[in-house]
C-alpha cells in the first residue's frame, strides 16, 4: 500500500511562524515489532509512544509497527473480536506532550495536531471505532476526531460545557453540515485539529474535498471556557470496540505530527484551505490529476525523484483542477511541489 496523503511535515509549513515540533512520528526510524512491550502505560515503547488498555483480550501485537512499502513503516492498531460490552475494549497509544509544550517558544500557544491513515477494505467488525484525541494537561479531553469502521463515516469532538453538565460535541465534518462525511476505502487521508490555548478555540482540517473548514469557538455560551487557558497534555490513538464484534479490526496510522506555533499572517482558515489538494490517481499511469474544491488557484508544479533531483517543470495560469503528464517518468515514487495562490503543498505519487 502506498500512501496518498499530502505530506504533513509540510501540511502547515508555509503559514507558521516561529513553529516548533512537539512530536513527529513516521515511525520509518523504529523496529518493525511491538510498538511497547507494556500495556499497563508504566513505561514508554518504541518513540516514546505510552501503550495503554482496559481491554482483557489486549496483547502486545495489538500495538505493531508494520512496513507498508520500501522504507516506508506505519502504526497498526488492532480491535479483537469478541467484545460482550461496548467500551470494554479500548486500546490506546500515547505521546505524552506536557513537558514540550511547557518549554514551547513564549507566544506559540496554538497546536496543530496531523495524523494520516488508511481506510482499509469492506468492514468485517462491528463498530470498531479510531479515535484520535488531543486531552489538557489535567487529563480533560479538548477536542478529537473519530472513524467509524463500518459506516466509514469520520465526525469532529469538542469538549464543551453547556449550563450545567459536561460533554462532547459531535459535529459533521462534511461541508453541507448536515450529513456524515464518509471516505473511501482502500485511501490514505490526512485530517488535523488545531487548538489555540487562549481563546479555547479548536479547528479542523483535512485533505478530503469536501470537509468543513470547522471553528468551533472556545468562549460561546455553548462552550463556557471548557478549556480557555488549559495547557496541553497528551496526544492520543485509540481504537474503541463496541458490543458483538464479531471480528476484528485493523486500523493503519502514519505521519503523527504536532507542533506548537504562533498567530500568523494568515488564519488558521486558510491553513484548512491549503490542506484541500488532491492527488489522483496514485498509483499513476500516464497522467497525474490535482484537484482541489476551494478555487486554490495553480501556476506551476515541480516533480522532484528521491534523490531531490527534478525531472519536471510544469506552469499554469492560475487554474484550481491541473494534469500533469508522468507518461515519460521511470517507475518509482516522487515528490510534487504544488506552487498556487495559498502557498505550497507537496504531495508523494508512485508512478506504475
Amino acid at each position: 500500500m502506498k500512501k496518498i496523503l499530502l505530506s504533513v511535515a509540510t501540511l502547515f509549513a508555509s503559514f507558521a511562524i516561529n513553529a516548533q515540533a512537539l512530536t513527529t512520528q513516521n515511525f520509518n526510524d523504529l523496529t518493525v515489532g511491538d510498538l511497547s512491550a507494556d500495556l499497563t502505560g508504566a513505561a514508554a515503547g518504541q518513540g516514546g509512544w505510552i501503550v495503554a488498555t482496559d481491554a482483557a483480550k489486549a496483547k502486545t501485537s495489538d500495538f505493531q509497527v508494520v512496513n507498508v512499502g520500501t522504507d516506508d513503516n506505519a502504526l497498526l492498531l488492532t480491535a479483537e473480536a469478541g467484545v460482550t460490552a461496548a467500551g470494554t475494549d479500548v486500546r490506546y497509544a500515547v505521546q505524552d506532550l506536557a513537558s514540550s509544550w511547557t518549554n514551547r517558544t513564549a507566544g506559540n500557544d496554538k497546536i496543530v495536531c496531523s495524523y494520516s491513515f488508511f481506510t482499509g477494505t469492506a468492514a468485517a467488525s462491528t463498530n470498531a471505532n479510531l479515535n484520535v484525541r488531543l486531552y489538557n494537561s489535567a487529563g480533560g479531553m479538548i477536542a478529537g476526531i473519530t472513524y467509524n469502521n463500518v459506516t466509514r463515516a469520520i465526525r469532529a469532538q469538542v469538549w464543551r460545557n453547556t449550563a450545567s453538565t459536561p460533554n462532547t460535541g459531535t459535529f459533521y465534518l462534511n461541508k453541507n453540515g448536515t450529513s456524515d462525511l464518509v471516505l473511501t476505502a482502500d485511501t490514505w487521508y490526512t485530517f488535523a485539529l488545531i487548538f489555540d490555548k487562549v481563546t479555547g478555540d479548536v479547528y479542523f482540517a483535512g485533505t478530503h474535498a469536501d470537509i468543513a473548514n470547522i471553528k468551533y469557538p472556545g468562549g460561546t455560551t455553548a462552550n463556557t471556557g471548557a478549556n480557555v487557558g488549559k495547557d496541553v497534555g497528551e496526544f492520543a490513538l485509540y481504537t474503541f470496540t463496541g458490543a458483538g464484534n464479531a471480528a476484528s479490526e485493523e486500523f493503519l496510522i502514519d505521519d503523527v505530527f504536532a507542533r506548537a506555533q504562533a498567530d500568523t499572517n494568515l488564519s488558521v482558515k486558510e491553513n484548512v484551505v491549503a490542506a484541500q489538494f488532491s492527488v489522483f490517481p496514485n498509483p499513476a499511469n500516464n497522467v497525474v490529476n490535482i484537484a482541489n474544491a476551494d478555487n486554490i488557484l495553480v501556476n506551476k508544479v515541480t516533480v522532484t525523484d528521491l534523490n531531490g533531483r527534478t525531472v519536471k517543470n510544469v506552469s499554469f495560469d492560475n487554474v484550481s483542477n491541473v494534469e500533469v503528464n508522468v507518461s515519460d517518468l521511470a517507475s518509482g515514487l516522487y515528490i510534487m511541489n504544488i506552487t498556487s495562490d495559498k502557498g505550497t503543498a507537496t504531495k508523494k505519487f508512485v508512478k506504475n
